[in-house]
């Protein structure tokens, strides 16, 4: 997932990860058959290769006129990061919420199953939006339309970020992979929970330094408590998410918004597009009078933040089975963000 941010080196089609299972043309068939008809038949397939966690598919159903996009979890028993445990029922969920509460636009969602009566994966099937990713158009788009794009998106976050919980944790509570805590404090420090014992299951050794996460945090715990309201939070806004359609215009339009699988109640100050504030001013901007930047809790949250931020990434090294240059290029980038944001909190605290 958050791997994202280092995809300049150029090997975003050549990834292949751990977690993506493909199913057979068979099975699909059987899928398209028992959503959209006995009748529905299949034409063409195409592989998404733009994910790093779940498997994706284009599928053309000649005979209904349209295209979906079909989305298969990691098969059952396929370890993951505890905090990806119900990954595709959280985006169902939190693209549903969207949907219902904010005028972002989401992908509408035609079928989903969770009982794996007809292959052995969870799935969901959603609408194919126009355009391509902003990240892909980026650069042959004009400054003027990237930066109407930009307060779009701005926009957009500040709708998500809106939505109120009943507790700060997971959107969907279920068996496991869940948090429902009373105070954002808390639910954050489980996550870190989290995060330090995927590494033992997996066999990784943490960044160094990392002994003292426990006790930085414990220290910051007034920072994080300042935080009294479980809001929206998306966690994966970034521009590879953000469908473009116009490209090609003076005017792009934005079609829709993906990848809501990481959403969670808790600090918007948590979203990815604060973890570099001067990249995004527009955003900055509109988010003034509800989030004081220079402020010392605000600093230490969004460091704390970014710190997770590069254990996760680190961890994928592994968890994901990058190929050995890309991977090296992650671990190299992860070390150092964790060793310069470690010192930044230990000089806030």
């Amino acid at each position: 997932m958050f791997s994202k941010v280092i995809l300049h080196f150029g090997l975003f089609s050549l990834m292949k990860s751990r977690t993506k299972s493909p199913l057979t043309s068979e099975q699909i068939d059987r899928l398209v058959r028992y959503h959209f008809g006995p009748d529905a038949k299949v034409g063409q397939v195409t592989e998404l290769t733009g994910g790093w966690f779940n498997t994706a598919y284009l599928v053309t159903i000649p005979s209904r006129g349209f295209e979906t996009v079909l989305k298969v979890a990691p098969e059952p028993g396929t370890e993951v990061h505890t905090y990806e445990t119900n990954a595709m029922a959280i985006e169902i969920a939190t693209t549903e919420l969207i949907r219902e509460k904010t005028t972002v636009p989401v992908p509408k969602i035609y079928a989903s199953s969770f009982d794996r009566s007809i292959v052995n994966r969870d799935y969901f099937f959603m609408e194919k939006l126009k355009g391509k990713p902003w990240n892909m158009v980026k650069k042959h788009l004009s400054k003027v339309a990237n930066r109407a794009l930009e307060d779009k998106v701005a926009d957009f976050q500040m709708q998500l970020n809106s939505l109120k919980g009943r507790w700060f944790g997971s959107v969907v509570l279920q068996d496991n992979g869940k948090i429902k805590e009373q105070s954002w404090y808390s639910a954050f420090s489980q996550l870190v929970e989290w995060m330090i014992s995927d590494y033992s299951r997996f066999g990784v050794i943490m960044p160094r330094g990392w002994t003292s996460i426990r006790d930085l945090l414990e220290k910051s715990r007034p920072a994080f408590d300042a935080v009294a309201e479980p809001r929206l939070v998306d966690w994966d806004l970034w521009q590879g998410n953000v469908f473009v359609s116009g490209y090609d215009t003076p005017a792009p339009a934005i079609t829709g918004i993906i990848d809501h699988e990481r959403a969670l109640w808790g600090d918007p100050l948590m979203e990815f597009l604060f973890m570099v504030p001067k990249k995004y001013p527009a955003l900055v901007a509109k988010y003034k009078g509800m989030i004081d930047f220079p402020d010392k809790a605000v600093r230490t949250r969004r460091a704390f933040y970014n710190l997770y931020f590069y254990l996760i990434i680190y961890l994928e090294t592994y968890s994901r089975r990058y190929p050995f240059l890309f991977g090296l290029s992650i671990k190299a980038f992860a070390r150092v963000g964790f060793k310069r944001t470690l010192m930044q909190i230990a000089n806030l605290s």
